[in-house]
């Protein structure tokens, strides 16, 4: 009876240390009554060896389900905060045990100890409910990265535990064959549950980065604009001026026409912003450009984009296919003593979306080309860099196609590549 007393008080401690952390109110339902009465219950059955104490683990997992029912979390979250649960009883229970060895010396029962320890660690637990070291435990290793490597560290103990269990016994029986495996699975589960985590962080990444991107590219815009506007007056009093110091009619049509095309060349880049009408597109075209201008890089484009929100491809991922191009572009022709000019356009019709960019090069062999889409390859004196196996990756992703060719144009030869992004096979 008072190995169930000293039981039942330990669960209780660990229930209220669970609603503790998740800031909920202490209030107990079906679960967690199902949750303690299978604990005292199984603990009986170990005891009484009708069980094997190798099982034990088990009990945990049925703690990782009631986490998991009663606060309706997901899985990573729910045995997170079941470890610090029980670390946090665990830890309580080592202080308060110096003063439980003086109970075992007056009573000399393992029993009665037990049962003064878990009670101790009970009343400080309710005691203390409202204090603020509970939320700062919880938010202590809040970084889901953490979360990950916490449970999959103490899914690998206990699995190396087994291991070590079964090769000393060198046979394993039925019930703890089944609380092994079920621990390897959900380790297996973790892993990748983290591996995905990962991922979604490097999407979110990526977007805060466009994000950011186009920011930059509307401050420039706002730059451009307060300073065109400082300057058309001028641009207008200068053309309007003209006619008193030039003799002849053609000579006016010719200065007003040249001082034009100069205004026009000045805000080439302004055409991007209505030739694309996706904003975040738009926006880091446009900066990417500029960045191009300041590297005294020639640019010529054509833009035209009609849709107001690409949807049949991430417009992140778009993002960072035009950036790797443009980027290798620019690349090429610094590193290689070549005219600096690119060229590129990004084209939109009812079935497709083009991307072509170009630059001028040495002919490349074609054995070369197929080498610079590999993972890992990056050599900067024949053109390319390291980012164009991520295009490959992206290309599995939405099964689009790429053409890489060396193209003459008079007389010159230029290294292009044409991405076609199909909208109904990227849909797929």
């Amino acid at each position: 009876m008072i190995k169930i007393i000293y039981l039942v008080l330990e669960i209780l401690a660990i229930v209220i240390c669970t609603y503790i952390i998740h800031e909920r109110k202490i209030k107990f339902s079906i679960y967690a009554y199902l949750f303690m009465l299978f604990e005292v219950f199984y603990m009986l059955l170990v005891d009484n060896k009708m069980v094997s104490g190798e099982t034990l683990p088990i009990i945990y997992i049925s703690f990782v389900l009631f986490v998991l029912l009663e606060f309706n979390e997901n899985i990573i979250d729910a045995v997170y905060k079941s470890i610090l649960s029980l670390l946090v009883i665990t830890i309580a229970q080592m202080i308060i045990y110096f003063p439980g060895v003086i109970v075992y010396e007056l009573t000399k029962n393992d029993s009665i100890m037990a049962v003064f320890v878990n009670s101790i660690c009970l009343i400080i637990i309710f005691i203390t409910r409202k204090c603020d070291i509970y939320r700062k435990i919880s938010k202590l290793c809040d970084k889901k990265q953490l979360k990950y490597f916490l449970v999959v560290m103490v899914g690998f103990s206990i699995i190396i535990y087994y291991i070590y269990r079964i090769k000393g016994h060198k046979t394993i029986t039925l019930d703890v064959y089944v609380v092994s495996l079920v621990f390897i699975i959900t380790v297996i589960y973790v892993v990748l549950r983290w591996q995905r985590a990962n991922y979604e962080t490097e999407i979110k990444e990526k977007q805060i980065d466009s994000i950011r991107s186009c920011d930059e590219s509307l401050q420039r815009l706002i730059q451009d604009t307060r300073k065109n506007q400082h300057d058309f007056h001028n641009h207008l009093l200068a053309i309007f001026g003209m006619h008193s110091s030039i003799d002849t009619y053609e000579e006016l049509v010719k200065a007003q026409e040249e001082y034009c095309n100069k205004i026009s060349d000045k805000n080439l880049f302004n055409k991007i912003l209505y030739g694309i009408n996706d904003p975040i597109l738009a926006g880091f075209v446009y900066n990417k450009v500029c960045n191009m201008a300041e590297k005294g890089i020639k640019i010529n484009f054509k833009v035209s984009v009609s849709s107001n929100k690409i949807e049949y491809v991430s417009i992140y991922d778009l993002n960072e296919i035009i950036g790797i191009l443009i980027d290798n572009a620019c690349e090429a022709v610094i590193e290689n003593n070549v005219k600096e000019e690119v060229y590129f356009e990004i084209i939109e019709s009812v079935k497709q979306l083009s991307i072509v960019i170009r630059n001028r090069s040495e002919i490349i062999p074609e054995d070369n080309i197929i080498q610079f889409f590999k993972v890992g390859y990056s050599n900067k004196a024949e053109n390319r860099g390291f980012g164009l196996s991520k295009i490959m990756d992206l290309k599995d992703k939405y099964n689009f196609e790429i053409f890489v060719n060396n193209r003459t144009i008079e007389s010159d030869n230029w290294f292009e590549i044409i991405i076609t992004i199909n909208k109904k096979m990227s849909l797929k």
